[in-house]
């Protein structure tokens, strides 16, 4: 079913800005599983956010090679200047994404 977003401070809709960003969804002992999603943005405030994710996971932490893996993708995504965002189970005050990103990200 195909979903359609709206900004209510802009009352305009979201558009994909990326496609295919790497999201790492972390847990309490490090990174848990790794999904592929898009980045959205409103065309008239520039706030952005992650949806579209895929329906399964690229890879999860208890699979073979699981860590070198990672290491691997994070390394070609940032050599492609691709879009890498961390999901902590809570708000973070600073994370290396968001420090690199704070302009694309809108986060404070």
């Amino acid at each position: 079913m195909p979903y359609k977003f709206v900004c209510p401070e802009c009352q305009s809709e979201y558009h994909v800005k990326e496609q295919g960003i790497l999201v790492i969804e972390m847990a309490s002992f490090g990174p848990y599983k790794v999904w592929e999603a898009d980045l959205l943005e409103c065309r008239g405030c520039n706030k952005t956010f992650v949806g579209g994710f895929a329906e399964q996971p690229l890879m999860e932490h208890y699979e073979k090679g699981f860590d070198e893996w990672l290491e691997l993708i994070k390394k070609s995504y940032d050599a492609n200047h691709r879009t890498i965002v961390y999901d902590y189970e809570r708000p973070q005050k600073s994370t290396p994404n968001i420090e690199q990103n704070k302009e694309t990200l809108d986060v404070g």
